[in-house]
């Protein structure tokens, strides 16, 4: 929650009851907020386990011409997406 809503939310809450619908919708804003960015994260994970994944199978392969080449379906299927998504397929 951004400082200003924090001070909103402050204010309402010291004018009482009569302010439970504002902060409430405030609080709703909120959980819409972290959900969004939850996601991002999440995304933003899943992309750097993949890059993770693909680092080793290189270092193991001793080139990336090793993962680079790979067909989705000899990847882990948890990847298929991810790289599609990077590679803009």
């Amino acid at each position: 929650m951004q400082l200003g809503d924090i001070k909103r939310f402050i204010e309402m809450a010291m004018q009482g009851d009569e302010t439970i619908d504002e902060r409430l919708q405030l609080i709703v804003n909120q959980k819409e907020a972290v959900k969004l960015l939850i996601d991002k994260l999440n995304a933003t994970l899943k992309t750097l386990e993949f890059k993770h994944w693909y680092y080793e199978t290189a270092k193991n392969a001793g080139t990336t011409e090793v993962p680079r080449n790979m067909t989705l379906e000899e990847l882990p299927a948890e990847y298929r997406e991810v790289r599609k998504k990077l590679r803009g397929e």
